[in-house]
């Protein structure tokens, strides 16, 4: 009986449906080509499997690279932190499958690399956007490891270690999936919910490692990204680096008073709100209640909402609610006084939205970074930023993930829409460490309104 790889998938040369390889979880009678099949991720699990089961089973071996393509043993020496050298030893313990959670700036690329050192085998390592895939190739050119291949951004050159994004190892990953025996995951938080997980499940790499700064939630996201990667092998919060690894930080939360008018209009957006919410926290067991809305998701909680006139109402007040507290008029005077005093710091201002970016932009002459202004204009502002020629950046969600600013010293969350995970990403960008200089980092949060609950819930998951 034979395994082979097969489009993202394991072929086994059955040609006969049994009732025994029938009950291995893993595989499923294809009567379209009359062979059982399985996800390529699942290759020890199925192996292990038909082996109990008394089959002898000849795997897929991984394809063999040109002379001129193999890794090469490098002399570099990746002296690792402490903390690095915990979670390299968690993950090789774990048998080299598992989840690393470092804060941002904490050296995840890094110790990556010592990894690949390590495994000395094909590499493939996945990132979510261009403007990651161009910081690892950087990380990567000055470690003799190899030629470096490039899937995205317009290239498709194939190397024993490649670096790809999400949407090209999606697209590839058919014929890419028995090429590479390592696969590294950054940012692997944004799997394990359905969008794009089929390129992990289409990959047959047995040693996996996923990086990340904010580990997945509880419950089936986490479970997921466990069963496609590997389950946490080492976590370490910013707290515990700060001083040290990390610049040390003050965190400010400023308190913002709405105006008479905005609480006004703010008290009436959420009265609505609240009717609608009410309503549908009724029907539900009080065990299953929280403060803003009823566990089982706020998707089920939107479908509800949306049957009704008046649930449509509530939900377009919601929108309204959190829209008028983005930058009131009390933020904006804030704003103005904190780049004041730090206008010889270099600043980072994270917004909500992009409307407010651009308002902040033209108000103060900051130069502003988002996904509708181009990658080099951009990749241009963020090396003015880093030089000093300017002092300050606004951003609503692209400065968030990715992009390295390690002059930084100074940020100002205005806003923000994605929670605790947004937060913590949001800080590390002021905390790569500058020799012992410490970082602030302003919070602007309004008064007894749904920001002051979020702050909360925020602060709780930096000091975990």
């Amino acid at each position: 009986m034979r395994l082979r790889f097969d489009r993202g998938t394991l072929l086994l040369d059955q040609t006969v449906e049994s009732s025994a390889l029938s009950c291995i979880p893993e595989l499923r009678w294809d009567a379209r080509v009359s062979a059982y099949r399985a996800p390529a991720y699942r290759l020890a699990s199925l192996s292990n499997h038909l082996g109990k089961g008394g089959y002898q089973v000849a795997t897929p071996a991984f394809r063999e690279w040109k002379a001129s393509q193999v890794l090469t043993e490098s002399s570099k020496n990746f002296d690792l932190r402490p903390y690095q050298e915990a979670a390299l030893s968690g993950w090789e313990i774990a048998g080299r499958r598992g989840v690393v959670v470092l804060p941002t700036g904490a050296g995840k690329t890094h110790l990556a690399m010592a990894a690949i050192q390590r495994a000395q085998t094909s590499t493939l390592i996945l990132v979510p956007t261009r403007v990651l895939l161009e910081q690892w190739l950087k990380h990567l050119e000055g470690t003799c490891l190899g030629p470096i291949g490039i899937l995205g951004d317009g290239s498709r050159k194939v190397e024993a270690i490649t670096v790809s994004t999400f949407e090209s190892a999606y697209l590839n990953m058919s014929w890419l999936g028995d090429r590479f025996e390592f696969l590294i995951v950054d940012e692997v938080h944004h799997f394990g919910r359905g969008l794009r997980d089929e390129a992990l499940e289409m990959s047959m790499a047995q040693l996996r490692l996923g990086l990340t700064a904010t580990a997945p939630g509880e419950g089936t996201w986490r479970e997921r990204v466990e069963n496609l990667v590997g389950s946490i092998v080492y976590e370490i919060g910013i707290n515990a680096l700060r001083g040290e690894h990390l610049s040390d930080f003050q965190l400010i939360r400023v308190p913002i008073e709405l105006t008479p008018l905005e609480r006004a209009l703010y008290q009436a957006h959420m009265d609505c709100f609240s009717r609608v919410r009410d309503a549908w926290a009724a029907k539900l067991p009080r065990a299953l209640l929280t403060q803003t809305i009823p566990q089982g998701s706020w998707q089920q909680f939107v479908a509800y909402a949306s049957r009704s006139s008046a649930g449509k109402d509530g939900l377009r007040a919601w929108t309204l609610a959190q829209k008028l507290l983005v930058f009131t008029e009390n933020k904006r005077i804030a704003l103005q006084r904190i780049l004041k005093q730090h206008r010889c710091d270099r600043t980072l201002i994270f917004t909500a939205d992009t409307a407010t970016t651009y308002e902040i932009a033209r108000e103060h002459l900051i130069m502003p970074i988002t996904a509708e202004i181009g990658r080099q204009e951009r990749d241009q502002s963020t090396a003015w930023f880093c030089s000093g020629v300017i002092k300050a950046l606004v951003s609503c969600q692209v400065l968030n993930e990715g992009y390295d600013v390690p002059a930084a010293n100074v940020a100002v969350i205005l806003g923000g829409r994605r929670g605790a995970r947004e937060h913590v990403q949001r800080i590390g960008r002021v905390l790569r460490w500058k020799g012992g200089a410490s970082a602030r980092i302003y919070e602007l949060v309004c008064n007894r309104t749904i920001e002051s609950k979020q702050a909360k819930r925020r602060g709780a998951a930096l000091d975990s």
